[in-house]
């Protein structure tokens, strides 16, 4: 996590993975792997 957002996050209780776009061109395994990165870098689960 870069901090820009909330500098002084460092866990979570839940979190949002929001991604627009053309769902043919968003690759499903690409949204979890982003999923599971925000869950690691926030503590959440």
């Amino acid at each position: 996590m870069t901090g820009l957002s909330l500098p002084d996050a460092t866990d979570a209780d839940a979190s949002l993975v929001a991604i627009a776009g053309d769902p043919d061109r968003i690759p499903r395994k690409g949204a979890e792997k982003a999923r599971r990165w925000l869950q690691d870098g926030t503590g959440s689960m």
